[in-house]
């Protein structure tokens, strides 16, 4: 069984949902006009004008006078992808005058063949949902903490260890969703080589924000980011999360005061009790 993707080509940065999709396409070889077919990845893309100009940059020219290939552009943002016939004619009027060569470039729509065009858009539709399992909001009792509202991580000493600790098991968290999909990364580490090396945004910059709600009302949203640890056997993810203090409130929307300033003038009697009492500790 022969690797479906010959060559794999980066138009521009993406997001890390887009760069899963690189790891899905190890389909049976099948026909096509020269040899495998290029997969690209181009959430750029939206017009024929630009679908067919990120084709033409990612096929080949091999210096022969006639080069077909066909090119699979792929806008994962859309979930829209485009089968495209990309031919380099290359025309020499005198063969004993060098410099006359003339080249032209065509680009016509074919259907594409149906196990790869089906197979790319099933592999979008498990990028998203990798993509929403990062984003979703999360109840704070999943997490296996020390502690039950978002006060207790206001202040220093409890409260620092408390901070560290949701992070961490957040991050934790991730790791185990990351592992679900992580042999899609390790797909790509094989095939594209050290394609990856050269794109600063490989698998792209942040994921998103969330937020985690704790059992006496309170919340809070945290950010995501990642950042690509390739390894001599494959690929991983690292999550950085970022709790964003300013963001937390009570079950009734009303902002949290983050100092003792804050909290001497704040009205919370008509709060729940247990966040009444959460108040009376701080």
């Amino acid at each position: 069984m022969g690797m479906l993707v010959r060559k794999l080509y980066i138009s521009h940065p993406i997001m890390l949902i887009g760069l899963i999709l690189a790891g899905l396409v190890a389909l049976p070889s099948a026909a096509s006009a020269s040899t495998d077919p290029i997969v690209i990845l181009c959430n750029d893309c939206s017009t024929t004008a630009q679908f067919n100009h990120a084709a033409t940059r990612a096929a080949p020219f091999d210096g022969s006078f006639n080069s077909v290939d066909d090119v699979y552009v792929v806008n994962i943002e859309s979930r829209e992808i485009r089968a495209l016939r990309v031919s380099i004619t290359m025309v020499d009027p005198d063969p004993f005058f060098l410099g006359d060569e003339i080249m032209t470039t065509t680009v016509e729509s074919i259907n594409g063949e149906p196990e790869l065009m089906t197979g790319l858009l099933t592999d979008i539709e498990g990028i998203w949902e990798f993509h929403y399992s990062i984003i979703q909001d999360i109840d704070a009792s999943e997490l296996d903490i020390p502690f039950d509202s978002a006060l207790d991580l206001i202040g220093g000493g409890s409260a620092s260890f408390n901070r560290r600790a949701l992070q961490n098991r957040l991050e934790q968290r991730f790791d185990g969703l990351f592992s679900q999909f992580a042999v899609y990364f390790n797909n790509f580490f094989r095939m594209a080589g050290n394609v990856f090396g050269a794109t600063s945004s490989f698998p792209g910059p942040g994921i998103g924000r969330f937020t985690v709600t704790f059992p006496d009302g309170s919340l809070l949203k945290a950010d995501v980011n990642t950042t690509p640890d390739p390894t001599q056997s494959g690929f991983d993810l690292e999550f950085d999360v970022t709790v964003d203090m300013e963001s937390m409130t009570a079950e009734d929307a009303a902002t949290i005061p983050l100092s003792a300033a804050e909290l001497g003038s704040f009205d919370f009697s008509t709060r729940n009790p247990e966040l009444s009492q959460e108040f009376q500790d701080l």
